[in-house]
């Protein structure tokens, strides 16, 4: 299941801790009737009537809370998947890039670009190799094996010129995904050591993130924000493909209706049974 707005789920905080607040206040109100009821009350009625007065004022916590709960899942607008296998060709694709001329730990380059991909296995994924120029390994593929192949021969001392230019990294990246006419795409570069002059470059319509290590540069959040980009160590990468992927469903959602049952729908009937219960439930007292 894949919610298609899941910070909506944030919703269910306070509206948790209004119910356990009415179920508290509920039970402080104990057995005992209010005014003079008790003189007119024999004894052994007096508890019946307590419940059921404290009933007839107070709301069902249990219902109330159910359906708070289903109209805040219905505005997250799950959705089902109904082929495991799905296709993201012309749909989406990202371009992993290798700053090259960084000075960064290959090895610590490829694990990186690794678990990139195995994040995303049915995501297009381009590589792509950058110094002073920029250029391409792997076109768009989703062959894993393919990938790892060329991904074990890049290297610094390969490299046909020396130098670096994230600037020419960034722009060759974008044309991979334009001459692929690709939807939602994503760059992400993966560079290290100290952090490039900044180059302030309109945002476009791919998301873009810069992974490095953990104690890199300290000017790297600075040079991420003029790129507008996502700043993430090599190990904190599973939220990267996590917001593309997010991105690719709400595409394929709406491109593909057939693709995937819309629970919404379904969560909006049960919650006007749960209203129509609560009702009746209060004429019933």
């Amino acid at each position: 299941m894949t919610l298609i707005y899941p910070m909506a789920l944030i919703a269910l905080i306070p509206m948790l801790a209004v119910s356990f607040w009415l179920g508290r206040r509920v039970a402080s109100t104990g057995l005992a009737l209010p005014g003079d009821w008790p003189k007119a009350i024999a004894v052994p009625l007096r508890a019946l009537m307590t419940r059921a007065a404290i009933r007839s004022t107070t709301p069902d916590t249990w219902l109330v809370t159910a359906l708070a709960v289903v109209i805040v899942v219905a505005i997250a607008r799950p959705t089902i998947p109904l082929d495991q296998n799905q296709s993201f060709t012309n749909i989406a694709g990202r371009v992993i890039a290798l700053d090259l001329g960084s000075g960064a730990d290959i090895h610590s380059q490829r694990h990186a670009v690794r678990t990139l991909v195995a994040d995303a296995p049915g995501v297009p994924t381009a590589l792509v190799v950058a110094t002073a120029d920029a250029y391409d390994v792997v076109p768009l593929t989703t062959d894993a094996a393919f990938i790892e192949r060329y991904l074990n021969v890049v290297a610094p001392d390969v490299m046909p010129l020396e130098g670096r230019s994230m600037a020419v990294a960034l722009t060759h990246s974008e044309d991979v995904l334009a001459r692929a006419n690709i939807v939602v795409g994503q760059i992400i570069l993966v560079s290290g050591g100290a952090a490039p002059d900044p180059h302030i470059r309109p945002a476009t319509q791919w998301q873009r993130a810069v992974v490095v290590p953990d104690r890199a540069d300290g000017d790297w959040p600075g040079y991420a924000d003029d790129i507008d980009a996502r700043l993430r160590s090599y190990d904190d990468l599973a939220d990267i493909s996590r917001e593309f992927l997010r991105a690719v469903e709400k595409v394929r959602l709406h491109s593909d209706p057939e693709s995937h049952i819309e629970m919404t729908p379904y969560l909006i009937g049960l919650a006007l049974l749960l209203w129509a219960g609560l009702f009746r439930r209060r004429r019933a007292v």
